[in-house]
């Protein structure tokens, strides 16, 4: 795929805003952004939002995907009865959400978190009413609800608010809307599966002729709507095209994300600006001329620009909520680049209750020590960083009692007997935890992450798993654990030094990707991981996720950072050596494959271990050694990106 997102991006910036008219861009880079103006007319918005967590296989626990419910709630409550209209989309009953999981946070746990959903606030009826669909239904109501509200917006001229939380695609910035959250059933899908995602080109169909819609979305490479240069609206997402998007720390007490960092930041934002502009008006108020009305006085430049206060979100991200901030790269577009009206008129967001809003919220202390190196709230010494070292015995002997394990059907391989293949599955779950796999709160490793250690916090026996999630489960482990040995292997023989002497397992790329060798030349990092992320050749994207596992790109590419190179262009030869080396070891793994008296299973092994033929597993199959796919993914320099 071309590399459409990150060249646009360019056009953004230090704080994410992306200009798209080159001219406006020119004067805003000369001039800089005007900071305050007139407010507008709030509380005449139009809202819809959807929230596409389920909690099929428990997804809608903390540990999992509830952090976007947490969002969604949150959202709900502070927009309450101060809009015209309100449409808030959900696939879950938040009183079973409750009676399952109890209260749901917002907030980092190293800090004091709100109460967003329990039992009291149902009880009280302190949200706006939920529009509760079966899950199969999520895409289809949303876009009916798109086009009524849509004509409604432009029949009544009132702005258009769109709130979208879940999961993203990296090829297409697209949003999972569907039943299943399976992972297998959300690799970039054939034309069959269209209906389960949500199209930059399915909203512009619907809103093109409407000059007053704003989206809001906390997704993976949400940046997308954001710099398509033909979508014409305004935005506000929580990640760059090619970045994913981030929940707050996971708790100590219970493991739980309790909402994304990008939100904690916006709310920031938004509480500051409700607070500036209650002072101002009052200031203007005390001040006005004589012979003026206190009316008339405050529709003086009171309010701030749409400009301002994103780029006030993007400072409240790295100065307040988040020490490594500028990695998520948010991004921000004005509908027609009107970056200079209010910011409530421009994104229809009603930021003057948000203050009184949010101190209505109960809190909760925090359950984790506020000094710990792995908070990463900006009060922390940016320099105390976690780095213990990982339990190398532990790792070592988890790897001894396992190393003879190959891929194969677990309900074949144990007679049936599910036990056992609990024991088993924990004990890799376990290498996996100890090998640096990376923070459980990107998408794509929160299931994995959490899984793991229910597995490893608990005997086996007590774990009551049926057969397809601990095949889901193991089907990740091996992909992961086979990913991670690769990266190792393909760095030695293309004679490229590992990484401070470390096998891939040993290296933790966290620590080093804020370290500040890789921050002071922080463009070129981010560049080289793209160039080894998007290249399948080296390392082929996982098909049981459309998420990338991100530690073997960012070990190879920590591998070729720490080498002299100045450029992309001096890091080339190296990605051609490695490119050689992963398709000659391929060759040579599939030729002894074939000499052996076990060619198929042996080669499906392979081939599965490293993205090439990968099984579904989705619950409603049966799964068995038929149920792989016949194909690798196909190459992202061969996707069609939608709007490439």
């Amino acid at each position: 795929m071309e590399n459409v997102y990150r060249h646009l991006s360019k056009k953004s910036d230090e704080k994410g805003r992306h200009v798209k008219d080159p001219t406006k861009a020119l004067a805003y880079a000369a001039n800089s952004f005007v900071t305050r103006t007139v407010p507008n007319i709030e509380g005449n918005t139009r809202v819809l939002a959807i929230c596409a967590t389920t909690d099929h296989e428990d997804f809608a626990s903390g540990m999992k995907d509830g952090w976007f419910l947490s969002d969604f709630y949150l959202f709900n409550f502070l927009m309450r009865n101060v809009c015209a209209a309100q449409t808030w989309i959900t696939a879950e009953d938040p009183a079973n959400l409750v009676k399952k999981y109890g209260e749901y946070l917002h907030g980092n746990p190293y800090g004091t978190r709100s109460v967003v959903l329990d039992e009291k606030m149902l009880k009280d009826q302190v949200h706006s009413p939920v529009t509760v669909v079966p899950a199969q239904g999520l895409k289809p109501a949303f876009l009916d609800a798109l086009r009524r509200e849509n004509e409604l917006s432009m029949r009544n001229n009132e702005p258009l608010l769109l709130l979208v939380f879940g999961h993203g695609l990296e090829e297409t910035s697209a949003v999972w809307l569907a039943a299943n959250p399976d992972p297998a059933e959300m690799v970039r899908s054939p034309e069959s599966d269209q209906h389960r995602w949500l199209h930059i080109s399915e909203v512009k169909a619907i809103v093109a002729s409407n000059p007053k819609v704003t989206l809001f979305s906390t997704a993976c490479y949400s940046g997308g709507w954001a710099v398509t240069p033909d979508l014409s609206i305004s935005a506000l997402t929580a990640a760059g095209p090619a970045q994913q998007s981030e929940s707050c720390c996971e708790s100590g007490s219970t493991g739980r994300c309790c909402g994304s960092i990008f939100m904690s930041a916006f709310v920031e934002a938004a509480k500051q600006e409700a607070e500036n502009m209650s002072a101002a008006e009052q200031n203007v108020a005390a001040v006005g001329p004589a012979g003026k009305s206190t009316s008339d006085a405050v529709k003086r430049e009171t309010a701030a620009t749409y400009a301002d206060f994103v780029g006030s979100i993007h400072d409240a991200l790295v100065t307040r909520v988040d020490r490594f901030g500028t990695g998520h790269q948010i991004q921000f577009s004005a509908q027609e680049d009107d970056w200079e009206n209010s910011a409530s008129g421009r994104s229809g967001i009603p930021l003057r209750t948000f203050a009184e809003r949010w101190a209505q919220l109960e809190m909760r202390a925090p359950t984790m020590d506020p000094n710990a190196s792995s908070n990463r709230d900006c009060s922390v010494d940016a320099a105390a960083v976690d780095t213990a070292p990982v339990d190398l015995n532990s790792l070592t002997a988890a790897r001894r009692s396992t190393s003879t394990t190959t891929l194969g059907h677990l309900h074949a391989r144990f007679g049936g007997f599910i036990p056992s293949a609990r024991s088993m599955v924990r004990q890799l779950a376990m290498v996996y935890l100890a090998s640096h796999p990376g923070r459980p709160t990107l998408p794509g490793n929160g299931g994995p992450s959490g899984d793991c250690k229910m597995l490893a916090q608990n005997n086996a026996a007590t774990i009551d798993w049926d057969w397809n999630r601990l095949e889901g489960l193991f089907s990740h482990l091996e992909y992961r654990l086979s990913a991670i040995k690769a990266a190792t292997e393909f760095l030695r023989q293309a004679d490229i030094p590992l990484p401070d002497g470390l096998e891939c397992e040993r290296f933790d790329q966290e620590t080093y990707s804020r370290s500040s060798e890789v921050l002071s030349k922080y463009e070129l990092w981010t560049d080289l991981l793209w160039e080894v992320k998007r290249d399948d050749a080296i390392l082929p994207k996982c098909a049981l996720s459309p998420w990338r596992f991100l530690k073997p790109y960012e070990y190879i590419a920590a591998a070729i950072f720490k080498l002299p190179v100045a450029g992309l262009d001096e890091a080339r030869p190296m990605l051609e050596r490695l490119r050689a080396v992963a398709t000659r070891t391929m060759e040579m793994q599939s030729r002894s494959l074939e000499r052996t008296g076990r060619v198929h299973e042996k080669k499906r092994q392979w081939f599965q271990s490293m993205g090439k033929r990968l099984r579904s597993l989705s619950p409603r199959k049966r799964l068995s050694g038929r149920d792989f796919a016949n194909s690798r993914p196909t190459s992202s320099r061969g996707t069609q990106s939608e709007w490439a």
